[in-house]
């Protein structure tokens, strides 16, 4: 299930972390900074509202 990385498709790894966020906020963490270092504007959005507000922690 974990191939989006393999084939750098972000949108998809984005997509990735908001499903996981709720059952597994450490592994959606590692996704949307996946996401982010490559440039998916809404994973940088998604990361900033986790250090911010202290989601997903």
């Amino acid at each position: 299930m974990l191939r989006p990385r393999k084939y750098d498709i972000v949108p998809a790894q984005t997509s990735l972390a908001e499903l996981l966020a709720a059952s597994n906020p450490a592994e959606a963490l590692k996704w949307f900074e996946k996401a982010a270092e490559q440039g998916d504007s809404n994973a940088h959005v998604a990361l900033a509202e986790i250090y911010l507000l202290g989601k997903n922690t």
